[in-house]
């Protein structure tokens, strides 16, 4: 079976090579790599120049048009049963595809799987590790992750990915999946996800984030709105206390009123009340 793995790239050229490599590099051979140049302006195409694999096709967008119309691109040109996309940044363990493969076709009624994965920091040294959470959690938060695979058809069913959700285009593509597909974590660790400050993790409010996925969540009548309103207020108490040990309790006051109007039983918690005062005397 032939797996398709496409790579956006925006002037990702410090790690480019080793993404690459890491894909070229797999124990299962018949796939191809589609990189999606997606408006870059660095040394790009010069570094993907020096790999002269057959199986390595490049895509250019004149000009940038973002993460999900770059996986858009690559996956309508993507010819393989199986599919899949990573960023110019992370690293595939070098049985990943081959694994992944395995579980697809030992359980033809699984469609889409996903795997646990490392944290890696700018070195590549590993930090932690990000265990694969089953699908029953998954309107609870992004249990999918960085390393994923799925048959053809749940593309050709589910459709494309939506430009309009910046920063969460691939959470909101894996509800969408799991209303019509069979998804299944496998425990075994199978990648390494890299956190820099050029990440697109390392560039995100991971609160705002939160809030974006939350109001997600209740347009696709994932949750109701009573419980949109309780997402929302245990954010506005998380960040009020990270705003808090972080030194900035100039925020503090505001984010806790926000929490108390949507969600009032956090008037009887101690803590919440002991940082409020502590702000408010600062």
């Amino acid at each position: 079976m032939k797996v398709s793995i496409v790579m956006p790239t925006y002037n990702g050229a410090r790690y480019l090579g080793s993404a690459l490599e890491s894909c070229l590099g797999q124990t299962w051979s018949d796939l191809e790599l589609i990189v999606v140049i997606d408006g870059s302006t660095d040394n790009t195409r010069e570094i993907i120049a020096r790999y002269s694999d057959e199986r390595l096709r490049v895509i250019e967008h004149e000009t940038n048009k973002g993460l999900a119309e770059a996986i858009n691109t690559g996956m309508a040109a993507g010819i393989g049963d199986l599919l899949t996309w990573t960023s110019d940044d992370n690293l595939y363990l070098p049985h990943a595809i081959e694994k992944m493969v395995d579980i697809l076709v030992e359980r033809p009624d699984v469609d889409f799987v996903y795997t646990g994965y490392y944290l890696i920091d700018d070195s590549g040294r590993i930090t932690d590790v990000v265990p694969a959470l089953g699908p029953d959690r998954l309107w609870e938060k992004d249990v999918v992750g960085a390393c994923f695979l799925y048959r053809r058809a749940v593309w050709e069913q589910t459709g494309r990915f939506s430009s309009e959700l910046r920063n969460i285009e691939d959470y909101e593509y894996w509800l969408r999946v799991s209303r019509r597909f069979k998804m299944q974590a496998e425990p075994e660790i199978l990648y390494k996800y890299r956190e820099h400050p050029l990440s697109l993790t390392g560039r995100l409010n991971v609160f705002e984030r939160a809030r974006e996925c939350a109001y997600m969540k209740r347009s696709l009548g994932g949750i109701t709105s009573a419980e949109l309103r309780q997402e929302l207020a245990e954010i506005d108490m998380a960040e009020a206390f990270e705003s808090y040990q972080g030194g900035k309790t100039d925020r503090v006051p505001r984010l806790i009123v926000s929490g108390l109007k949507r969600n009032p039983m956090f008037v009887t918690n101690r803590g919440v009340w002991s940082i409020l005062v502590r702000s408010l005397a600062q």
